[in-house]
């Protein structure tokens, strides 16, 4: 399956994911870096399907520079890419699962979700919050997110890095598909953290 976690504040928005890369249930790599900062303000992540998450991940420049460095329309042009080139069909079972973030025209925090999945439609979240968390990957993750913050907190860039990367060891633990290899990405309002 893989893991991308993600943790917003009003302030950042940090991203993770782990490195295995995975054909079914044979893993083919270790060291696969499933997010990619594409732009100051803009961070993609894609699991899934390999050979389509590398595709998606290796055609986002492309796309940043077709959607002028919105990050609503990037993530609307991606969503039209992936619904368009990779159709999920109920013969031919290709998932992926999208997460864009970053910030938006008006310097907020946001951040998009959404599937390869045409009845599923793209979900936008704007952090007026305090703090907000999404996982791609095995259940129950998020639930393990939001117990480490409320303990420990999220005032900063280290301490909510930690915390996903204990997030992430402990998925390992439980789940052949995530490894203990971690790729760490976030964006900030401020240049404070």
């Amino acid at each position: 399956m893989s893991l991308i976690t993600v943790v917003a504040t009003k302030d950042f928005i940090s991203i993770m994911s782990d490195g295995r890369l995975s054909d079914g249930e044979n893993p083919v790599g270790e060291e696969y870096k499933k997010i990619l900062k594409v732009s100051d303000k803009i961070i993609i992540g894609a699991t899934g399907s390999h050979n389509q998450s590398k595709s998606l991940l290796s055609i986002s420049s492309y796309w940043l520079n077709q959607s002028q460095g919105s990050i609503e329309i990037f993530a609307n042009n991606i969503r039209k890419v992936i619904l368009e080139d990779i159709p999920k069909s109920k013969f031919k079972r290709i998932d992926l699962h999208i997460v864009i973030c970053g910030l938006n025209e008006l310097n907020e925090i946001v951040f998009y979700v959404f599937t390869n999945d045409e009845k599923f439609a793209i979900e936008k979240v704007v952090m007026h919050q305090k703090v907000g968390y999404l996982a791609l990957g095995k259940k129950g993750t998020v639930d393990k997110l939001e117990e480490l913050i409320n303990l420990r907190g999220y005032s900063s860039i280290d301490t909510i890095k930690e915390i996903q990367q204990e997030v992430n060891s402990l998925i390992t633990e439980i789940d052949y598909s995530v490894n203990n290899n971690t790729f760490h990405e976030f964006i900030s309002r401020t240049n404070n953290f």
